[in-house]
């Protein structure tokens, strides 16, 4: 695999990509590589387990009942609410795997990401109750998106890359 050396001469580099390949070599450098055994004694692996069961099932438990708050609410095209979740899914997964990196540049952790779309989960509920179904349709097929594209990041950096695929599929 090339490495940055290999790519440009030293003096073509950007003070970005310095930067970028210094943040990605701290990141592996210091990671542990833990057992999924290992894991479960650990609180992290639990705040995160708690989080994804609470915001991701409530999501997901919204999102199946959909068709039954769009005819409680009188609505006669309730496909449409079911489709709005799938586009703004697929922009929530796109949105959580860039942005997290954007603010982890900044400083911000990525655990943060995901509490932020734990509490924009519970916002949307708030939003759902009060029968805006179509901006709770768009928030809740975000929210539940950026969860697939947030959490391995952050599986990956707190355990390690060894035993990565048994320890993301406990945690989620």
């Amino acid at each position: 695999m090339p490495t940055m050396d290999s790519l440009k001469p030293a003096s073509r580099y950007t003070n970005e990509e310095v930067e970028w390949h210094r943040l990605a070599e701290l990141s592996t450098s210091n990671r542990p590589d833990m057992t999924v055994c290992q894991t479960l004694w650990t609180v992290d692996f639990w705040l995160i387990f708690i989080v994804m069961a609470t915001g991701a099932s409530t999501a997901i438990a919204a999102i199946n009942n959909l068709s039954q708050i769009g005819r409680a609410l009188h609505v006669n095209d309730v496909k449409f609410f079911v489709g709005l979740v799938s586009i703004w899914s697929c922009f929530g997964r796109l949105t959580g795997g860039f942005l997290p990196d954007i603010l982890l540049k900044k400083g911000v952790p990525r655990p943060v990401s995901l509490c932020f779309s734990t509490g924009m989960i519970s916002i949307t509920h708030l939003v759902l109750k009060s029968g805006a179904i179509r901006l709770g349709s768009v928030m809740i097929g975000f929210c539940y998106g950026s969860y697939w594209s947030i959490t391995p990041p952050i599986t990956s950096e707190i355990f390690g890359l060894t035993h990565f695929a048994a320890t993301y599929k406990t945690v989620t």
